[in-house]
């Protein structure tokens, strides 16, 4: 092989192993928008179902639990549901 043609190969790896640093690069950051939506979207529902499970120990349940106990005990369960907080549902996604 002479010098020219060696040259030649050399410079044709060169851009080959350049294409694949691009094309796995185009993955890697594709990948990382995908995490990214998929946390977005997870926080969203996540922040969702917790104002429903707020909303029912609130005032759902304690409505339903003044059908079901009587005097004192209907009392102390719904002073109880309605001392609860919002609950905190955090994704267990990292990155994003």
């Amino acid at each position: 092989m002479s010098d020219k043609e060696k040259e030649f190969q050399l410079k044709l790896e060169r851009e080959g192993k350049a294409r694949e640093r691009m094309t796995i690069q185009a993955l890697i950051t594709a990948k990382q928008v995908r995490i990214s939506t998929t946390k977005q979207t997870s926080v969203t529902t996540l922040n969702e179902l917790s104002e429903v499970m707020y909303q029912q120990t609130n005032s759902t349940l304690p409505d339903a639990l003044k059908g079901a106990l009587q005097g004192k005990g209907a009392d102390a369960a719904g002073k109880y549901l309605k001392q609860l907080t919002k609950p905190s549902l955090k994704t267990p996604m990292k990155r994003g």
